[in-house]
């Protein structure tokens, strides 16, 4: 009796203890949250990638997961070389008991976390460095300039000119331009030449002072006297354009070879000006002249490009026609503003000669460069306005341009201010005046000039 009531007391126990750990087992072979199938298809390059959900790795591409509902993160990555891999992102929203099938398309391939990490690294090393030697740089400008000022205070020239060097560029700081040119003021009246010359750089363009053609020949000169370069060409310049003294092309002739032959580019364009002229003792020599323009554009100056766009598309004597060059050189020059080169833009458009025959951009072009000075362009407008060709013909407007062009020196604008005159175009009919300006144009080397004057003289006009 005793042994079979403990026999069926530790049958009971064991009922009781073994109930609980079956279920558990079942639990663990399938929970109850697992009840969504997601199926994640890969094809090609994408097979073989690895599949992660909710940043755990769940296996390689393609898969079938049991998965809970609810949002789930999925992330397939293959590598890609050493530091990248192509990796394919997608939020998912799983319902309860449900399934799905996401087609995996890897991405282009991209720098992995770590080799992203890695190059953030590299770049902020490089900021580092790179604030480290911008610090370094402004203490040693600092140094330099308060060593500059010592000296200049100490009646240092150069240094003086350094100073309006600094302040002019803005170095540390905005530019200062009144006070850039206190101290140049300062460097020139100290005696530096190239600190003379800008100064008669400022004068003739009238920047930060007002434009004063006798203050500007004076300091060029000293520049020019003190060797400088810059000084010597526009002392040549003012000498040849007669600008605050009186016209002498020898004397601009000997300024400009002395700064060509240290290698000024405004001189050789200047020697340039003087042979296709054929004025200072040079016979006219449209070859030679090509080459001193060349030969400064050579050495940094822009100011021959349109005697250059000119000279290729006319083809004077010995220069070989360049119809690409000309057009190209033109619209170069009209880009940077040079009245030359806008007046051949202009006459190319009119003549019909390399670009197709367009008056109105003829009128346009010809009108930007007269109106910044160029006295052929003035011409040229004149005899627009003379024809109604691209404007309507209106000869007062003809004549006003005929006598700025005249007023500049040039002897064609003076034979068609002539012939205004003669004619009684635009302006009242004078037969003196006519005959003066045809004979200032006889003098300038106008060729038809003569002619016009003996017509007048007999009585034909």
């Amino acid at each position: 009796m005793q042994v079979n009531m403990i026999a069926a007391v530790c049958i009971a126990l064991l009922s009781l203890g073994t109930a609980p750990l079956a279920h558990a087992a079942a639990a663990a072979a399938t929970p109850a949250e697992l009840d969504s199938s997601l199926r994640i298809s890969c094809e090609d390059e994408a097979a073989g990638a690895e599949v992660f959900v909710n940043g755990k790795f769940r296996g390689e591409c393609p898969v079938d997961l049991r998965v809970a509902a609810g949002q789930l993160i999925l992330r397939v990555s293959k590598p890609a070389g050493a530091e990248q891999e192509r990796v394919f992102e997608q939020t998912i929203r799983m319902g309860a008991d449900s399934a799905k099938r996401i087609e995996v398309i890897l991405s282009a391939p991209q720098l992995t976390a770590a080799a992203q990490r890695v190059r953030q690294a590299r770049i902020d090393a490089e900021a580092a460095r790179q604030a480290r030697a911008a610090d370094e740089r402004r203490r040693t400008m600092e140094d330099k300039l308060a060593r500059t000022r010592k000296a200049a205070a100490a009646g240092d020239a150069a240094a003086m000119l350094a100073l309006a060097e600094f302040h002019a560029s803005g170095n540390g700081g905005p530019p200062d331009p009144a006070l850039a040119h206190e101290w140049l003021a300062k460097a020139a009246a100290a005696g530096e030449p190239a600190a003379m010359a800008q100064l008669g750089e400022r004068y003739e363009k009238g920047e930060h002072v007002s434009q004063d053609a006798a203050q500007s020949l004076a300091w060029y000169r000293k520049a020019a006297e003190a060797g400088d370069p810059t000084g010597q060409a526009g002392v040549g310049a003012a000498y040849f354009n007669g600008i605050g003294v009186a016209r002498d092309y020898a004397q601009a002739r000997q300024w400009f070879e002395r700064a060509a032959a240290a290698g000024n580019g405004r001189a050789m364009n200047g020697m340039g000006n003087m042979y296709f002229a054929g004025t200072g003792g040079l016979a006219r020599d449209p070859v030679q002249a090509v080459a001193w323009w060349e030969k400064a554009m050579e050495n940094g100056s822009v100011r021959p490009i349109g005697m250059l766009a000119s000279v290729y598309g006319n083809a004077p004597e010995g220069v070989p026609y360049n119809p690409d060059r000309a057009l190209a050189l033109a619209k170069k020059g009209a880009e940077l503003g040079n009245a030359d080169a806008m007046a051949a833009l202009g006459h190319y458009y009119a003549k019909g000669i390399i670009l197709p025959r367009n008056f109105d951009l003829a009128v346009h072009w010809s009108r930007k460069s007269a109106e910044l000075g160029n006295a052929t362009a003035m011409v040229n407008l004149g005899s627009f306005y003379t024809a109604g060709t691209g404007v309507p013909k209106d000869p007062a407007m003809a004549a006003s341009w005929f006598q700025r062009a005249a007023a500049a020196g040039s002897p064609h604008g003076m034979f068609a201010l002539g012939l205004s005159y003669r004619d009684g175009l635009g302006v009242p009919k004078d037969r003196d005046q006519a005959m003066a300006w045809l004979r200032k144009a006889k003098e300038g080397g106008h060729e038809q000039a003569d002619m016009a004057l003996r017509q007048i003289e007999v009585g034909r006009f």
